[in-house]
């Protein structure tokens, strides 16, 4: 967590970073916590920023209002990023690994070079979507612990941090149905999907006044 922190806060000092994601979805937390209610300002005001996530904005708005400072949010990021390898630890040990192996698990997140160097990857200084991480191990604890209906509410709540976290869920819900846990996978692969329609279709087209943004930069994909 120390190394992501030193890492954000080293790019951010040398100009390096360049996509504007961490910062605009930072304001708008910022500003639901004095009221604007994921309200965006980049490149004009805006709602939401072109996404739908109010999980992440009244999640961080706290911190982000109480603490205005770029700081706040390569910490929170940091947490939520390689924190997360304590979640992992928990979850191997939950599966009946030993402490050495479980911290082993943990070891393996974070050297994962896809997990290290997240926070820089294309020059964000975080996503909101790293912060699904946390909330997804948070579910499998619950979900391989049988407490199904706190597992069903950490999905519902998952949703609302990125319209898109619906297709992962729509994925997750596959593999679950492969695997024979057909009624999950239909389940929350169903809600998943019908989710990221739901706000890509009239949920942002509603509030933002337009599109959903990368229609239009990926409809030729179908």
């Amino acid at each position: 967590i120390g190394l992501g922190i030193f890492a954000s806060r080293y790019a951010y000092d040398r100009m390096f970073l360049t996509m504007l994601d961490w910062g605009v979805y930072a304001q708008t937390a910022w500003r639901t916590f004095h009221g604007g209610i994921m309200q965006g300002t980049w490149p004009t005001p805006n709602f939401s920023e072109g996404h739908f996530m109010p999980g992440y904005f009244f999640l961080l708005a706290p911190f982000y209002g109480l603490l205005p400072s770029v700081n706040t949010v390569f910490v929170s990021g940091a947490l939520a990023l390689w924190g997360s390898a304590g979640l992992l630890y928990f979850f191997a040990r939950q599966r009946g690994f030993s402490r050495p192996y479980a911290a082993a698990f943990g070891l393996v997140w974070l050297l994962c070079p896809s997990v290290s160097n997240l926070n820089l990857t294309v020059f964000y200084g975080i996503n909101a979507i790293v912060f699904f991480i946390p909330v997804f191990f948070c579910f499998y604890l619950l979900y391989e612990a049988k407490r199904y209906r706190l597992a069903f509410l950490v999905f519902l709540f998952s949703l609302t941090l990125k319209e898109t976290v619906g297709i992962f869920w729509l994925g997750w819900g596959i593999v679950s149905f492969i695997e024979k846990r057909r009624r999950d996978g239909i389940l929350y692969g169903v809600i998943g999907a019908a989710w990221f329609l739901l706000g890509m279709k009239v949920l942002i087209p509603h509030f933002a006044g337009g599109d959903y943004i990368f229609c239009g930069q990926f409809g030729q994909l179908g």
